[in-house]
C-alpha cells in the first residue's frame, strides 16, 4: 500500500521562481495561491506542498488563508499539506497550526525539493515535519515586529522587547530545545 501510494499525485504551489523541484513521477507545479487552490480543488491529490520560500511578509497571511481553505474545503480536507519554509518563525507556525497544517519543514534558501522524498516522510509522520515538534522547539517568547515587507526585527519579550534577537543567540538558543535553560524563559521580566 506504501509503495503505491509513492505514486500518487503531488501538488506543489512554487510561490519562488528560482526553486529546483525534482519533478519525477506525477508531481504538478503551480506558480501561484489561486492557481493552486483551483488545482487542489480539480483532482484528488496525495500530498500539497507550499513554498513559503519567500521573504514576503505581506504573503504570509495569504499563505495562511490558502492553507485554511484546504484544510476546511469538503474535496481538499483531507489532503495533507506540507508547508516549506526557509526559517524557523514561531508566528507563522501557530498561524499555519492554527488553520489546520500538521506538517513544516524548514529548507536551506536554494535547496533542490524532492516531492516524493516528502510524502514519504508525511506518510511516515516523520517528527522532523511535525508542526508541534517544531513549535516545541521555539520559545514562545520570541517577538517579531516587521520593519518592511522583507525584513523583521526579533526580539525576547521575556526581557521585555529590549533585547534584540539575532545570530548565534537566536538560532542556538531561541530556536532550539535548549531555550527552556535560558534564563529569560525560566523567569521572564514581563512586567515594568
Amino acid at each position: 500500500m506504501f509503495l503505491s501510494s509513492i505514486d500518487a499525485p503531488i501538488l506543489v504551489c512554487q510561490l519562488h521562481r528560482n526553486l529546483e523541484i525534482a519533478k519525477t513521477g506525477d508531481v504538478t507545479i503551480t506558480p501561484d495561491l489561486l492557481t493552486s487552490l483551483s488545482e487542489a480543488t480539480s483532482r484528488h491529490f496525495s500530498l500539497i506542498i507550499i513554498g513559503l520560500t519567500t521573504k514576503r511578509i505581506s504573503l504570509r497571511n495569504d499563505i495562511i488563508e490558502l492553507c485554511r481553505c484546504l484544510n476546511t474545503h469538503p474535496l481538499t480536507k483531507n489532503t495533507s499539506v506540507l508547508v516549506l519554509v526557509e526559517l524557523s518563525h514561531r508566528n507563522m507556525a501557530v498561524r499555519l497550526a492554527d488553520a489546520g497544517v500538521r506538517f513544516v519543514k524548514v529548507v536551506h534558501p536554494g535547496e533542490p525539493i524532492d516531492p516524493e522524498y516528502l510524502l514519504r516522510l508525511v506518510h511516515l509522520d516523520d517528527p522532523s515535519v511535525n508542526i508541534n515538534r517544531i513549535l516545541a522547539r521555539l520559545c514562545p517568547f520570541i517577538h517579531y515586529r516587521p520593519i518592511d515587507d522583507q525584513c523583521e526585527l526579533t526580539t525576547c519579550k521575556a526581557y521585555r522587547n529590549r533585547m534584540v534577537l539575532g545570530g548565534s543567540r537566536l538560532h542556538d538558543v531561541c530556536e532550539t530545545d535548549t531555550h527552556v535553560h535560558c534564563k529569560y524563559f525560566i523567569k521572564p521580566r514581563v512586567d515594568s
